[in-house]
């Protein structure tokens, strides 16, 4: 079957409010996540689960669309925010440990 000027035009016109449907249907819950500094770490990981859907579908329906480059910037900040918050942890795990080691060690002088 050869496809005339008109079903190619008709198929790009599809394709392209699919896409407009998909950014209206999410921009408010992306605008409101990369306004907002997430609190607690439920928070940042359902926002962060939720981003990575959204990228998987616009990767897979809308390869190389400003929406997908959108999104991937958008859950890199969410990815630095995690890394640096399990790095914040770690830090005061130590602290705490070491703290505690010397309260120890200090005490049976």
């Amino acid at each position: 079957m050869f496809f005339s000027e008109k079903n190619i035009l008709l198929c790009c016109l599809t394709e392209s409010m699919k896409e407009a449907r998909f950014i209206s249907r999410n921009k408010d819950k992306w605008k409101n996540m990369e306004n907002g500094q997430q609190p607690d770490a439920e928070h940042l990981a359902a926002n962060f689960i939720e981003l990575s859907d959204d990228l998987a579908y616009a990767r897979t329906f809308y390869p190389g669309s400003e929406v997908e480059r959108y999104l991937n910037q958008l859950i890199a900040g969410y990815q630095t925010d995690i890394n640096s918050r399990q790095n914040l942890t770690f830090c005061l795990f130590l602290f705490r440990v070491v703290g505690f080691c010397r309260g120890i060690f200090s005490c049976s002088r």
